[in-house]
């Protein structure tokens, strides 16, 4: 039994915090009929508070955010040392048993390949039930009225689970097949972000993949920081209403001011204080002389059109 892993991480609802776990926590989505392409789009769209590594459905699993960051799927400490896992909610049998068999590999693939941790415990494997009456941290009691509707228990899923994993050790699988979709609006920050000669903290260029990895996060915060702006690696409103406040290529000059003014200075290698004084002043006469333009100090259409293209 082998499936493959939808890869399509969410641009909103992500903590950007690295995770160690050590261990899964199963949940369910409680949204009957809804598909892991629709808990997708919600959780990339809008403020939701929570979040979780992936959705499996009948047909298909969805990963929404790395294995080792962090997500907001039941309370601070299972958010600190595990990997949460939703399951998408059917109220046929056939359904069910589609997802329970997807959900299975999935577990087992992770415990055994991602955590290394082959061994399943109660401790290691909890259901966001237990999870709710061990720390206290939340109130929920998924997946055990979904499961019990089909006449399964947390227990029978961890026992499959570790039947799974002894199949798959003895098969010696080492990874699964994993589908990267391309993000477009992901794909469109990079190309931006290369645009604006911004790069990853090794200083290199982002490559145009579409997918917001470390890399990526790396570059943000660079411009964040650049510009003045709160540094937190989200490509929020804030952060891109900046970024295209530059890419319109202002008029600048003497006396001018704010993050486009911060973005010229970096690209100029000086000092970055957002004000347009007489220190900028010259050394824009200086790059405008070197690209042979007329070296009036001004930031105009052919200057900007030298820095950006």
């Amino acid at each position: 039994m082998e499936f493959t892993i939808k890869q399509r991480f969410i641009s909103k609802n992500r903590s950007y915090v690295p995770l160690k776990a050590i261990g899964t926590v199963v949940h369910e989505t409680s949204d009957p009929g809804a598909t892991d392409e629709n808990e997708y789009n919600y959780f990339n769209t809008g403020n939701r508070g929570a979040s979780a590594h992936a959705f499996v459905d009948r047909d298909s699993i969805t990963q929404t955010i790395p294995w080792d960051e962090q997500s907001w799927h039941a309370g601070p400490t299972a958010n600190t040392n595990f990997i949460g896992i939703e399951l998408c909610h059917y109220d046929d049998a056939e359904s069910f048993k589609e997802v329970w068999k997807r959900a299975v590999w999935l577990f087992a693939y992770i415990q055994a390949y991602i955590l290394k941790r082959p061994s399943i415990t109660k401790f290691n494997l909890m259901s966001h039930a237990e999870v709710s009456e061990k720390w206290h941290e939340t109130n929920h009691t998924d997946p055990i009225s979904y499961f019990g509707k089909f006449g399964k228990t947390v227990e029978d899923f961890r026992n499959e689970v570790q039947y799974e994993i002894n199949n798959m050790l003895g098969q010696q699988i080492e990874s699964a097949p994993v589908e990267k979709a391309v993000n477009n609006d992901i794909l469109q920050l990079q190309k931006t972000l290369n645009r604006l000669n911004i790069t990853d903290g090794s200083f290199n260029k982002l490559v145009e993949d579409g997918i917001q990895g470390p890399k990526t996060t790396e570059a943000v915060k660079k411009f964040q920081s650049i510009a003045g702006i709160k540094v937190d690696g989200i490509a929020g409103t804030q952060t891109l209403n900046t970024i295209n406040s530059i890419i319109k290529k202002p008029l600048l000059y003497t006396n001018s001011s704010g993050t486009a003014v911060r973005y010229l200075q970096y690209r100029l290698g000086i000092n970055i204080d957002g004000i347009y004084g007489p220190r900028t002043s010259s050394k824009v006469a200086s790059y405008q002389s070197v690209n042979q333009i007329v070296a009036d100090g001004i930031v105009g259409a052919n200057t900007w059109n030298r820095l950006l293209g």
